[in-house]
């Protein structure tokens, strides 16, 4: 079974994470919930759950394709805050953004 793929995974999504919360940073209006939050703990704590569930479903002989599916499941909490920074992220964005000097949107008259 291959675990690079897997660990690969957990990867991108810590990373997108951490990505979208210093872009949201550059938003005053937005503020990070968790103000003790660290990259490296959150790439440690995805990487050792994905570690511990795949030696588990070794040592107790479980399906592999059943193990991987299950390891899947740490990336999964930073994907979706990085999904929850990015619409914050877009929302603050479209109010900043000159909608008027748009010219496709508002022909000049």
């Amino acid at each position: 079974m291959k675990k690079c793929p897997v660990y690969f995974v957990g990867l991108l999504s810590a990373f997108s994470d951490v990505a979208t919360s210093w872009a949201a940073e550059k938003y005053p209006e937005l503020v990070e919930t968790n103000p003790l939050a660290n990259p490296f703990l959150e790439v440690a704590t995805v990487l050792s759950g994905q570690a511990l569930i795949l030696h588990l479903g070794e040592k107790l002989k479980v399906n592999p394709k059943v193990t991987v599916t299950v390891a899947l499941v740490p990336p999964a909490v930073p994907f979706a805050a990085a999904l929850n920074n990015l619409i914050h992220i877009t929302l603050a964005h479209a109010k900043q953004y000159p909608w008027k000097e748009m010219p496709l949107l508002y022909p000049e008259e």
